[in-house]
């Protein structure tokens, strides 16, 4: 497959190379349409931004797609596959429903703060023992928010039924004394999660700041599409 070729114009707001992350693409898309959008057809929708701001690129269209499900339903804390599909939306990845995309720790955390900007509602259980699994397989289980409130109680459960004891206090007490990665992670237990801890922070650190930037370039954005 050819490499993409890069754009000879500068991008229109709603394609990818924009780059718009779930939140400023709510409040781009709220302002310029109003509420109703959320509950157009589809396709009614796609032909309405095309015809107002140009092309819409893939990762861009799986993102306001995404948007309208935060906004229309519960789906997303109600059933894992559906908080997959649109962690890996949020995410930049394109959801595909006939394959599984377990989202990583970080990116689990990232999703849980964006979704709480949106809207508010109780995690199945299947969610988050989803949300637990996912982050044992990416080698974190000291949970901090927003993953300790949804996902601690599952975690317990787990441990409890397989005899697990973690030794949470000593990662707190290291964590606390920690203002950087651990240099000698691969010897010590307590240090390997310190270090996925902090992997954590860091990523949701960098995304609060990307999202922070990005809200503050919607009114010129906006600006520019109406030209």
């Amino acid at each position: 497959m050819p490499a993409a070729q890069p754009l000879l114009r500068p991008a229109g707001p709603l394609e990818d190379e924009s780059g718009l992350h779930l939140l400023p693409l709510s409040v781009f898309l709220l302002e310029a349409l109003g509420p109703n959008y959320l509950g157009w057809d589809s396709a009614a929708l796609r032909s309405e931004l095309e015809e107002k701001f140009g092309n819409i690129g893939v990762l861009t269209w799986e993102r306001i797609q995404a948007l309208r499900v935060f906004h229309i339903n519960d789906s997303f804390w109600n059933e894992w596959e559906v908080f997959e599909k649109i962690t890996a939306a949020v995410m930049g990845e394109p959801p595909i429903f006939s394959f599984v995309q377990p989202p990583e720790a970080a990116e689990i955390a990232i999703v849980l703060e964006t979704a709480r900007r949106i809207d508010t509602h109780e995690f199945s259980s299947d969610v988050r023992g989803y949300i637990c699994a996912s982050c044992l397989n990416d080698g974190l289980w000291y949970f901090e928010e927003p993953l300790q409130s949804v996902a601690g109680g599952a975690l317990l459960e787990h441990d409890q039924r397989r005899g697990i004891r973690r030794n949470h206090a000593a990662v707190g007490t290291a964590l606390g004394a920690s203002t950087a990665f651990r240099a000698n992670a691969l010897e010590a237990p307590v240090a390997i999660q310190v270090n996925r801890v902090l992997e954590v922070r860091v990523a949701v650190q960098k995304y609060s700041e990307a999202i922070a930037k990005q809200l503050e370039t919607i009114p010129q954005l906006l600006l520019k599409a109406k030209r």
